[in-house]
């Protein structure tokens, strides 16, 4: 097997990331290095380095807990965008940095305006999304697509659940 050398331009270039870029493994018998990011480092720097692990598309090369870690920061909306940008295949959807909510490499508007900002996917695989209009209302809007159709519709989540709501 070769040997990787993994590379950051100056600008992205901290401290921090010259030493977890370390830690990224090259090949599946490097994976244990993970447990060790998770023990040695803060919790930020081990999301910092889950981040690194898919830009540098080691993501296979991981144990399975860290994989878990990953999709289900991918579930709940933190890695979305990484996740389909570096094709790892752990979703096909995401609210992009700009505000916009894409399904399948298609973008899609949301009702009366409002502007997409977190995507979450439940246990059920149901998509959710929590948008803000621009006077700063509120809500979470399901979507739901239709394969035989290739129609979609935005429906409306009952207001009060605040369950879709992350604590950071």
């Amino acid at each position: 097997m070769s040997n990787l050398v993994y590379f950051q331009s100056k600008r992205h270039q901290t401290p921090d990331n010259k030493t977890l870029l370390k830690f990224i493994p090259r090949n599946k018998d490097e994976g244990p290095k993970a447990d060790k990011v998770r023990k040695m480092f803060s919790e930020e720097q081990y999301i910092r380095y889950l981040a690194l692990v898919m830009i540098y598309r080691a993501y296979n090369f991981m144990p399975k807990e860290h994989q878990e870690v990953i999709k289900d920061l991918t579930k709940y909306g933190i890695f979305d965008e990484l996740a389909v940008s570096t094709k790892t295949n752990l979703t096909n959807c995401y609210v992009s940095s700009n505000g916009e909510f894409i399904y399948d490499d298609i973008g899609y508007a949301l009702p009366k305006g409002y502007i997409p900002r977190v995507r979450i996917v439940d246990e059920n695989d149901n998509i959710y999304v929590e948008a803000f209009s621009d006077k700063g209302e509120r809500n979470v809007f399901q979507f739901i697509y239709y394969n035989d159709s290739k129609k979609h519709i935005w429906k409306r989540a009952d207001k009060t659940r605040e369950d879709f709501l992350l604590d950071f």
